[in-house]
């Protein structure tokens, strides 16, 4: 999907709200470092919204498998200007790796949109004596 139309898509959305929030700066946390694709992602959609009157700053808080930056939305102040890009990761995987996390994914977020894909890839050697998922996993057990 194209990262400018869901971007665009996004801005639209908030563009309603634009003359409450146009002098407010809407954070958005990133929990991987600056340079990565996720801070990629944000920063050309700070740079669309931008162009529509809101004032977007990137925040990278990584570490902890984006627990820290998780932690640190999930205490803000719920008004809305402080948005958790997060991947996978962060909510679902966490929620399995982690006994205890000082975040509930469940209750702590709400979906507000999807601003990229990244499709996931699994690779593996030739000579493993697996061709796909199901042979690997039987041949796990």
């Amino acid at each position: 999907m194209n990262l400018r139309k869901l971007a665009f898509g996004w801005a639209l959305g908030l563009c309603a709200l634009a003359p409450a929030v146009a002098q407010q700066v809407t954070r958005l946390v990133v929990p991987f470092a600056a340079g990565g694709g996720t801070d990629q992602y944000c920063r050309i959609l700070a740079q669309e919204l931008g162009k529509h009157g809101l004032n977007i700053v990137i925040d990278n808080k990584p570490g902890a498998s984006g627990i820290v930056a998780a932690d640190f939305v999930a205490r803000s102040k719920p008004d809305g200007l402080t948005v958790l890009v997060s991947s996978l990761g962060t909510l679902a995987n966490n929620s399995a790796l982690y006994d205890k996390l000082p975040y509930d994914p469940a209750k702590d977020f709400a979906s507000v949109t999807q601003i990229a894909y990244q499709p996931a890839i699994i690779v593996g050697r030739t000579d493993l004596p697996y061709k796909n998922i199901k042979e690997m996993v039987a041949y796990a057990r």
